[in-house]
């Protein structure tokens, strides 16, 4: 009777571990992915002026929140975390969710929850845009932040998405103008496939070009 306590402790012991490490393995994933000038990714008219009440022309660029988990994920926050080049320092800022604008006299949230969606985007962040050529972006910032414009120009972007007992992900993307002087946006980070194969074949172009052509004078002369 009195061993009887020391398998039971053993085996709870286990189980503990094996929970652990399944709560690791099925950890909410959250991702940020960009499609290009495409809709939703990119939207071009009508956008509504705030300060005129009128619709205008422009170029507004959206990311997409990937939730690769079988359920949603709560309290979901995307920040610009990194502004290159600025002369300033520059403190995360949150981004704001598409058509997330509550009712006058409410507060604007920072978060939201993000449904499960493992091979398409189930939510969208205003990112940057610009109005009718004008010679300046506005990020998309929440209300009551210091940075909502920038002198166009060249910049990466790095972006940042977490949520609740959801690992972090960045990415960066790189906003320019193009020879219209229009707003572009573009990944800036390369696939890993894409970083190991170059430098796959670079490693295989070097050995190809060290062993070829074969020295001279090592093959034997056939007898006629």
């Amino acid at each position: 009777m009195d061993q009887e306590p020391m398998p039971k402790t053993i085996s709870l012991f286990l189980l503990g571990i094996v929970d652990r490490v399944r709560q690791l393995f099925t950890r909410p994933r959250l991702d940020l992915v960009f499609g290009g000038d495409i809709p939703p990714y990119l939207h071009t008219y009508p956008i509504w002026d705030a300060a005129t009440g009128q619709q205008i022309r422009g170029r507004w660029y959206r990311v997409g929140v990937l939730n690769h988990s079988k359920v949603p994920v709560s309290e979901v926050q995307v920040q610009l975390w990194k502004l290159e080049p600025v002369p300033f320092p520059l403190q995360p800022v949150t981004l704001h969710f598409k058509d997330n604008n509550p009712e006058s006299g409410r507060p604007q949230p920072r978060s939201v929850d993000v449904p499960a969606g493992r091979h398409d985007p189930t939510a969208f962040v205003d990112v940057v845009s610009q109005y009718e050529r004008q010679p300046a972006f506005e990020v998309h910032t929440v209300p009551n932040v210091p940075l909502r414009h920038i002198p166009a120009g060249q910049y990466t972007f790095t972006i940042r998405v977490t949520g609740h007992d959801a690992g972090a992900r960045t990415r960066r993307f790189t906003v320019g103008l193009n020879e219209h002087n229009e707003l572009t946006m573009a990944n800036a980070d390369q696939p890993v496939w894409c970083r190991y194969g170059r430098a796959l074949y670079v490693r295989v172009r070097r050995s190809f070009r060290t062993a070829w052509p074969p020295p001279r004078g090592r093959r034997r002369r056939r007898d006629l």
